[in-house]
């Protein structure tokens, strides 16, 4: 992508700057709203970057003023949720570039394929055409509408004097999600991948509630590993600057999490809402040896191990992938803000446990194992304590003391006497080790 000169960008960010304070100064609520059409412009020079980025939007101060404080969920903060984040939509500059005739008609002309009636293959014309229709809506709508990708990368992004300042993910755009057979194809990661790229740059692909992670010497590093985790992640994204002759689409995942979060969490009009207690679908959009991050409804968080499963798990990765669904209990549900080129951006804090959402295995498939009796299993874990964890089928598990005879192995294979219950699963000895 061709770099702005220092010139440019400050004379560009000056103007956004401008353009943002006078919205600010409107007292009508419905002046705050985005206006129903999109800013039309005509393409020149070189692609625009600066309604995501600007040339002085480092990592490090687009992050480093983020504010950790939480607030309850009121009418009051949730009103505020919805027009500081609309805000930014005003900040950003949502544009549809509209090139040629000409350049229309080259980019979307359909080569001629000859068969009979049962033959249909789709041009990449057609599909193209398709593509650009949904992504420009999601540009041109009064809110801008939520659309699904993949993210298949991440891309290095450089200043003017090639220098490495940032980087951005590269997402390939899933039309028709809620198509039976394209639902198919995306939990086996096989929907076919779209012509247009999406391209969403890190102050505005995920939240940094750690921007000190993200600064000094090893900033980028850090960077880039948090979001080379999320490669193959389902996200939502929304379009900011697109041209229908250009295979490149600049979006923003943090603004369509708001528009979600807004509405599963916030809007008192959603009889769906989701409150402390609910169980919803979680998304996962990074998998570590501690845990996963996942994705509930536009809110973003981490959940450990121990929140996992009731069984025992000693590495995440061994489990679960990016990609993946599961179900989760939302347990606390707050606001925050944090700062994104000097604008206060405000997300749904939460946090959720994926073992409330099923039940105890005690509670499951207890009555499948009698007190007294001794059955095969394996051992898994070694607890600080010095009592080893032996699972059953993979279905319930036993903490047993360290046995007279010999030493368990993890993942050796043993038998066990079941003496006695526990809140979740049994408690017993050791009768034989392989």
């Amino acid at each position: 992508m061709a770099a702005k000169s220092q010139n440019e960008a400050k004379e560009t960010a000056k103007k956004i700057a401008e353009a943002a304070k006078s919205a600010r100064t409107k007292k009508s609520d419905a002046k705050k709203e985005i206006q129903p059409e999109a800013k039309v412009e005509e393409v020149k020079g070189s692609e625009i970057q600066e309604p995501v980025i600007s040339e002085d939007e480092r990592l490090s101060e687009a992050n480093n003023t983020a504010d950790d404080k939480k607030q309850a969920i009121t009418k009051e903060s949730a009103k505020a949720f919805q027009d500081e984040s609309d805000m930014m939509d005003q900040f950003l500059r949502r544009t549809v570039h509209l090139p040629s005739r000409r350049a229309i008609k080259e980019a979307f002309t359909d080569e001629e394929v000859i068969g009979d009636e049962f033959d249909e293959i789709e041009s990449e014309g057609a599909k193209r055409a398709l593509e650009y229709q949904q992504l420009s809506d999601s540009a041109k709508a009064k809110r801008p509408k939520r659309l699904l990708g993949r993210v298949t990368g991440i891309e290095p992004l450089y200043d003017s004097e090639n220098r490495l300042y940032s980087y951005e993910a590269k997402v390939s755009f899933i039309m028709n999600p809620q198509d039976p057979e394209i639902k198919s194809l995306i939990k086996k990661n096989e929907e076919p991948k779209s012509i247009y790229s999406i391209y969403i740059p890190a102050p505005v692909f995920f939240f940094q509630r750690k921007p000190e992670l993200f600064e000094g010497p090893e900033g980028l590093k850090n960077l880039y590993r948090a979001m080379k985790n999320k490669t193959n992640a389902l996200i939502d994204f929304v379009v900011y600057d697109i041209s229908a002759d250009d295979k490149r689409v600049i979006g923003s995942r943090i603004r369509a999490m708001q528009l979600k979060a807004y509405e599963y969490y916030l809007d008192p009009r959603n009889t769906r809402q989701i409150k402390p207690g609910k169980v919803a679908a979680a998304r996962i959009t990074e998998v570590g040896v501690l845990g996963v991050t996942v994705d509930i409804c536009g809110a973003e968080t981490f959940i450990p191990n121990d929140d996992l499963s009731w069984l025992h798990i000693n590495n995440a990765k061994d489990i679960y992938k990016v990609g993946q669904t599961i179900k989760a209990v939302v347990k606390t549900v707050e606001l925050g803000k944090i700062e994104l080129a000097g604008k206060p951006n405000p997300y749904v804090a939460i946090t959720a446990s994926a073992k409330e959402a099923t039940k105890k295995p005690l509670e499951a498939h207890g009555d499948e194992y009698k007190l007294m009796g001794v059955y095969p299993g394996k051992v898994v874990y070694r607890l600080p304590s010095g009592k080893y964890i032996v699972r059953l089928d993979d279905r319930i598990e036993v903490i047993c003391y360290p046995p007279k005879f010999g030493t368990p192995r993890i993942g050796e294979d043993c038998s066990v006497f079941v003496k006695d219950k526990n809140e979740v699963g049994f408690v017993g000895d050791f009768t034989y080790i392989e």
